[in-house]
């Protein structure tokens, strides 16, 4: 069975995108040594549990009005409602409010500063 095993981000601008995920979702970043501009993203995964990603400039327009290019990818959170006040705080819009999801978990979906769409996930307790 395949697996996904890594991610990337297509941003407008650097700075405020790195800003918008370091704080919200408290992820690192590095250059990477590359022929174009290019950010490796530390999600701090621990124990094999989630994958790491990277960042580049944006390569084509997105999708009108609705941020999605391509896959849709999920970050777990420990609380969608205090998650969604950090993303609205710094820059970013909730597209899809918490839903529950029965016997499963909480979703949310959301746009960052470049208006990439992301999906939040609440596991349920």
């Amino acid at each position: 069975m395949a697996t996904v095993g890594y991610f990337e981000i297509q941003v407008d601008d650097f700075n405020r995108a790195q800003a918008f995920y370091r704080t919200v979702f408290d992820w690192n970043f590095s250059k990477f040594d590359s022929s174009f501009e290019y950010f490796s993203i530390d999600t701090g995964k621990k124990d094999g549990e989630g994958i790491d990603g990277g960042m580049l400039k944006r390569q084509a327009p997105l999708a009108k009005d609705n941020g999605v290019s391509g896959y849709m990818c999920a970050i777990y959170v420990a609380s969608i409602d205090e998650t969604q006040e950090k993303i609205e705080k710094y820059g970013g819009s909730i597209t899809m409010p918490k839903t529950d999801i029965p016997g499963v978990g909480n979703v949310a979906y959301a746009l960052d500063t470049e208006g990439n769409a992301f999906a939040l996930w609440e596991v349920s307790k």
